[in-house]
């Protein structure tokens, strides 16, 4: 089911705030088994920062992948101390 139109439209407004205000290199982590945010509006902000952003998607991963911490906390330390 598609969101309605006015929606959509909300989103491509947000990715556009995206591309001019956040200026680093971004982790975006997400899980595709997220009850409060679907996994496509990840890959769609990565997506809208360009080259700058890295998307880490767990496919078995809840939201902000909680059932999987101690991986994802190790990860997000090993992503940071490769891009800082």
């Amino acid at each position: 089911r598609r969101p309605p139109r006015s929606t959509r439209k909300e989103s491509s407004a947000a990715s556009d705030v995206y591309k001019r205000q956040i200026k680093t290199p971004t982790l975006v982590v997400h899980g595709k088994r997220d009850q409060i945010f679907n996994w496509k509006q990840a890959k769609r902000i990565v997506d809208s920062l360009t080259g700058q952003a890295t998307l880490a998607l767990d496919e078995d991963g809840v939201h902000c992948c909680h059932n999987h911490a101690f991986q994802y906390r190790t990860y997000m330390i090993d992503w940071l101390s490769k891009v800082l």
